[in-house]
Parts: structure tokens; C-alpha cells; sequence
């Protein structure tokens, strides 16, 4: 625990100082730096030991406070560099921020909307609190491909058959999941992420145009969170804990917004630490998910259009290739170094890069796969899917007659062009098997950074529409509501003191939260949510965790229908192996004299098991039933 305590203690400090070098004068920009500087440092740390097989406690705390350091004298070295400079410094203005008034109209605005979602604020406490992972892959393959890590102390075992996925996740799941032996700040996480991921939503809102008063840009984003949080599946973004998708959303979002600040308008040239930023942020995505590639690909088009466009006869040929090469060293090598272990290790291990025969059966559930049939969009979300393709056709419509004025919203609209197609391409985009029946329904998951960024679209086709109106038809009360923003601001002189008090201020309640969370948690009775054995709801309830979690402790287990979480045992102590579904497995193929214990279950998809291992169960040989219900059993090999 204490080591634990240290090692997010070093991280959280050095991205607060570190994000205050950056960006002393622009508050969400810091914030985002921190909060990407602190998840770079967990990814990076965790990767190298992985890497090395040194996942030790210990380690990690001298890692974090390896790494920290050579940050922190990396940007105070090149404190005074033109290119550091470049973000450093915004020209001293006046901003127009709320007055007291203006103050007390964000409280009771925040305090209705809080009070609207008052049911899901509460749950997502819960969750937080209690850390119940609540998705059936999590439960399956994320956890226990962690925690197969942990026991193996390092990334080159692969526990169960999507193992050879991209552990990115993994790597800050392992952060706590090693020193603590339990899953306790899982919930923290998963709300660092989705804080992380809504204020870069905001950042680009931001930056879409020029906000003349503060409300104006939280009256804006309020309306995004309404439209984002009204939507049941990004609600249950909120509570899945320990899975890819909003790991993987965050990243993007992240580098999609690094990049676009990254391009100059009408300029052959670069932000290059913006570039830089980007690179790490799509490398940490490419090493979560494979499909994050089509991210990487749009937007490497989109900067070489860019070059392009703003090409001029008068600069050589020379400056193009310096700038190309640029390019490479500040953007393409980060996603290489980043990403690139996973896809080696499967190399040396499994003889390729990746091996598509884990997802092969998901391509025909893709929703491009399925665009033309017309039962996809009578599923749910099928509405929501038909509204987007008919958007995004329209927006290549305007995008290729040129219709956009705005060069940052023609970035946006193109990235949301990519995430589009991102989306539709992913396997199980469409829906997913049970056994083997498919159900049709879109899922928002594979598509979250095309939700947010369309949302941010609409917000802002919202706001640009209605001061065209207002300035057409009503310029009269236009002039009085811009009267009444003005009487609820005031001009202020921003310092370096706003960054450092929020940023410190941040920084002792994440301090704060780690250590109640951690000194107060309990772990969980078996596994909450999966107790029915079947994917189906049920109303029956079965005890095998519980039991699992009373009387086997640092045994082998072969697991047949069950997830696997709910077999390790705080403080993961034994060892799980899969031996597939119960509907096909022979128990007769698999060396039985390897495993203390046989842990199988009813087919979750169709309830039912192979004949093979019906007459095992009948019979065991070498193995005795120590436990038993209706839907499982648990056998114990005879010594």
C-alpha cells in the first residue's frame, strides 16, 4: 500500500509541476496535460518493467521517480526554447470572467443539473466506491489478462485467447492492481479517464471559436453533457471499469485535439511540441486497440492535405522534406515506440503481428458489413446509426464543395469523418453473438470518440446558428442579452497563480481520494453482477466465487464457462486457465494431472455442456465434487 501510495504520490506531483511549465497561463490546457502526463507516466513505467519482467512494487517507485525526474529537468533545460515558448506564452489580455453574480448563476445551474442526473451521480459514487466490475469482458479477458501480468511479472504470458491484444489498459490497470493485490482504485481510474476524456471535449470546444464571455462557453458545454449523458450507452461508459473503450476514447480524443493545434492556418509548419503530444497520445491508443490505426491513418492524411494545400512555389523543395522528416521524428516515432512492443511480442510469440482469426468472426458483425440490412437500424441505437450515416454524408458533401470557413471546424469535421468511419469498420460494431445467435445493436462503445466529437458539431451548429438569427432577425435583444452577459463578468488579468492554485488544488484531493479509497476498501463477496452464471439476465444465483473465495487460495485452476476474475482470489493468488466453453470442451484433451481444481459451468450463452464433459462429471477421474449447483460445479484433483 505504501509503496503504491508513494508511486502515484511522485506521478501526480511531477504532472502537476510539469503541467505548469507547459502551460502556465492557459488553465484546461494544463489540465490536460496533467491529466495526460500522469496516465503517460503509469502507461511508459509499467510498460518498460512489463517489458523486462520487473513488475515489482519497488520498482514501480523507483520508475516513477526515474521518470518524473527526467521530465521535470527535460522542460527546465529547455525552459527558454523558442519551441517550448511557443505554448508556454499566450499575449497578456484581459479575460471576461464571471462576477459574483455570474458565480451564483453556475452554482444554481450546476446544482439543477446535478439534481437532474442525481440517480446516475449517486451510482457512479457507488461505483467509485465499491469497484464492482460490471462488463462481461472485463470479467473475461481485461482483468484477468492483468492480473496474468501480475503473476507472471511481465507481459509476455498470454492467459486467455484475446491475450494477444494491445495491453495498454492492462498497463494502467497494473499500476494499482501490483502493489495493492486488489482491485480498490479501479473505480478512480475509470473516473480519471472519463473526467479526462469530457475535458478534452471541452478543449475543443474551446477552441472552435472565440467565446467573448466564460458563460457563454459553460452555458455551451452544459448543453454537451446533457445530450452526452442522456444517452444510455455512454452512461454505461461511466460504470465499466477496467475496460478499453474510454481508455482508447481518451487518447484519441487527446491526440486528434494535440494535432489539430498542432497545424498553423495557412502555414507550411508545425507546433512541434503539440506534435509531439499527439504522437504519444495516438501511440498510447494504437497500443490499446488495433483499430486505433484508423485514427492514426486519417489524421496523417489530413496533415499531409494540409501541407499541401498550403503549399507555395516560393519555398523549397528542401523545407517539405524538413518538415516531412519532422513529421516522422516528432510524430510517427512516438506511436511507433509506444505501441510498438505489443505487436513484437506477438511476433516472437505468436509468429505474427496479430492474429485477425480472434476477430475474423466479428468483421461480419461490423456495421459496414451490415449498412444495407435493415434490421441493424430497427435495434436499439438503430435511429442513432441512421442519423449518423446521413450526417456523415452530408458533412462530405460540404467537406469536398468547401464549404468551411472555419479552419479548426474543418479540422473537427473531418476527424469526425474518421472516427465515422473508425467506428463502422470495428469488428462487433454492430452487435455481438450469443452462442451462436446474433443480436443486432450498434455499439456506441466502438464509436464513443464519433459520439463525442458529432455532439460537439451539434453544440456548436446550435450556438453559430442562433447568433446568425438573433443578429438577422433580433439584433435588438441580441444587444440586450450581450448587455446582460456583460453586467455578469468582469475583465481580469490572468496570472500564473490561477494555473498553480487549481492545478495544486487538484492534485491534494487526487492525494486525498487515493489515500480514504485505499485505507477504506473492502473487496467484494465473490462477483457481484455475474452470480447467475448465464450472459442472460436470471434470477437464480449462484455461490461458486463465494466458495471459490472461502477455501481455494494459491491453487491452479482450469476454468470451463466461468469468469475468470471471480477465480483468482484477493490477493491473486491462484492461477486461472481457460480451457474454452463448456458447449465443445473435452475434458479427455487437456492434461487434468496439471490442475489442482476443475472449475466449469453450463455453456453462459446456450446453458448447456458438451457430452464429453457431462459424462466427466458423472465419473471424474482423479477429481472429486467438492462443490455443486444447478448451473456449476467445482472438482478437486485427488492427490
Amino acid at each position: 500500500m505504501i509503496t503504491y501510495l508513494g508511486s502515484s504520490l511522485v506521478v501526480i506531483l511531477s504532472s502537476a509541476i510539469a503541467s505548469t511549465i507547459l502551460f502556465p497561463q492557459q488553465l484546461l490546457n494544463c489540465l490536460a496535460a496533467f491529466i495526460s502526463l500522469a496516465l503517460f507516466q503509469i502507461t511508459i513505467i509499467t510498460l518498460i518493467l512489463g517489458a523486462i519482467n520487473l513488475l515489482y512494487p519497488s520498482f514501480l517507485f523507483i520508475g516513477s521517480l526515474a521518470l518524473g525526474l527526467f521530465i521535470l529537468i527535460t522542460l527546465f533545460l529547455n525552459f527558454n526554447k523558442n519551441r517550448l515558448l511557443s505554448i508556454r506564452t499566450t499575449p497578456l489580455q484581459k479575460y471576461a470572467v464571471p462576477n459574483h453574480k455570474g458565480w451564483i448563476i453556475i452554482i444554481i445551474l450546476t446544482f439543477l443539473f446535478l439534481f437532474y442526473f442525481r440517480q446516475l451521480v449517486y451510482d457512479l459514487y457507488l461505483q467509485v466506491i465499491f469497484v464492482h466490475p460490471l462488463s462481461w469482458d472485463v470479467v473475461t479477458y481485461h482483468l484477468p489478462s492483468a492480473v496474468t501480468y501480475l503473476q507472471s511479472m511481465g507481459l509476455w504470458k498470454l492467459g486467455n485467447t484475446f491475450s494477444q491484444y494491445p495491453g495498454g489498459n492492462e498497463l494502467i490497470n497494473l499500476w494499482s492492481l501490483i502493489p495493492l493485490k486488489q482491485d480498490a482504485a479501479l473505480g478512480l481510474t475509470s473516473l480519471a479517464l472519463n473526467l479526462g476524456t469530457l475535458l478534452v471535449a471541452l478543449l475543443i470546444l474551446y477552441d472552435l471559436k472565440q467565446w467573448k464571455y466564460s458563460l457563454s462557453i459553460y452555458f455551451a458545454f452544459l448543453f454537451f453533457l446533457f445530450i452526452y449523458l442522456s444517452i444510455n450507452d455512454t452512461q454505461a461508459i461511466l460504470f465499466d471499469v477496467g475496460r478499453n473503450d474510454i481508455t482508447l476514447a481518451f487518447w484519441v480524443l487527446m491526440g486528434s485535439w494535440a494535432s489539430i493545434k498542432s497545424l498553423k492556418n495557412r502555414k507550411v509548419s508545425f507546433r512541434y511540441p503539440y506534435l509531439f503530444w499527439s504522437g504519444i497520445s495516438f501511440g498510447c491508443a494504437l497500443g490499446i486497440k488495433p483499430n486505433a490505426v484508423y485514427y492514426i491513418t486519417g489524421v496523417f492524411i489530413i496533415t499531409i492535405h494540409n501541407l499541401i494545400n498550403n503549399y507555395s512555389a516560393r519555398l523549397k523543395i528542401k523545407i517539405y522534406l524538413k518538415l516531412f522528416y519532422k513529421l516522422m521524428l516528432d510524430w510517427i516515432l512516438p506511436i511507433a515506440f509506444i505501441s510498438g512492443f505489443w505487436y513484437l511480442r506477438n511476433l516472437y510469440l505468436l509468429g505474427s503481428l496479430f492474429e485477425d482469426n480472434v476477430v475474423k468472426s466479428g468483421i461480419n458483425l461490423s456495421i459496414s458489413k451490415n449498412l444495407l440490412n435493415l434490421e441493424i437500424y430497427r435495434a436499439p441505437n438503430g435511429k442513432l446509426l441512421l442519423f449518423s450515416v446521413l450526417v456523415t454524408l452530408s458533412l462530405i458533401f460540404l467537406i469536398f464543395n468547401n464549404r468551411f470557413r472555419n479552419t479548426r471546424f474543418k479540422y473537427l469535421v473531418q476527424i469526425n469523418i474518421i472516427c465515422f468511419i473508425a467506428w463502422i469498420l470495428t469488428p462487433y460494431s454492430a452487435g455481438y453473438y450469443a452462442g451462436e445467435a446474433i443480436y443486432f445493436h450498434p455499439q456506441l462503445r466502438h464509436g464513443l470518440v464519433y459520439i463525442i466529437t458529432m455532439i460537439i458539431l451539434i453544440v456548436y451548429f446550435i450556438v453559430t446558428f442562433m447568433e446568425f438569427f438573433f443578429n438577422k432577425r433580433f439584433r435588438s435583444l441580441l444587444v440586450i442579452i450581450d448587455d446582460l452577459f456583460n453586467h455578469l463578468h468582469v475583465n481580469y488579468e490572468y496570472t500564473n497563480k490561477i494555473s498553480h492554485l487549481s492545478i495544486g488544488s487538484i492534485t491534494a484531493t487526487c492525494i486525498a481520494l487515493l489515500l480514504i479509497q485505499v485505507l477504506n476498501y473492502t473487496p467484494p463477496r465473490g462477483l457481484p453482477g455475474f452470480s447467475g452464471i448465464l450472459f442472460y439476465p436470471s434470477n437464480y444465483e449462484s455461490r461458486i466465487y463465494e466458495w471459490v473465495q472461502d477455501n481455494i487460495k494459491n491453487q491452479k485452476i482450469l476454468n470451463a464457462g466461468l469468469r475468470s476474475y471471480g477465480l483468482f482470489n484477493f490477493p491473486f493468488g491462484n492461477e486461472v486457465i481457460d480451457a474454452g466453453s463448456p458447449a465443445t470442451w473435452k475434458p479427455q484433451e487437456s492434461n487434468l494431472q496439471n490442475y489442482d481444481y476443475l472449475a466449469v459451468s453450463v455453456d453462459p450463452f446456450t446453458g448447456k455442456i458438451s457430452q464429453a464433459l457431462a459424462a466427466f462429471l458423472q465419473a471424474p477421474k482423479n477429481y472429486r465434487i467438492v462443490y455443486s449447483d444447478q448451473l456449476s460445479a467445482v472438482l478437486k484433483r485427488l492427490s
